[in-house]
């Protein structure tokens, strides 16, 4: 099976930056490693933030 990526060490932040280009309504890109929810905060819900940090 063949990967279809253009270098592994940039993938990351074409994802991200793929998923707020396909998708401007639902999300923004305030920071390349950051997505948040296009309309801002929502009144009465929590905000819930997630990630990794690895080494190889």
């Amino acid at each position: 099976m063949k990967k279809i990526l253009n270098n592994p060490a940039a993938y990351v932040d074409e994802m991200l930056e793929g998923m707020v280009a396909a998708h401007p309504e639902i999300y923004a890109q305030p920071d390349p490693r950051v997505i948040a929810r296009a309309s801002g905060p929502t009144q009465g819900k929590v905000g819930i933030v997630t990630g990794a940090c690895w080494t190889a």
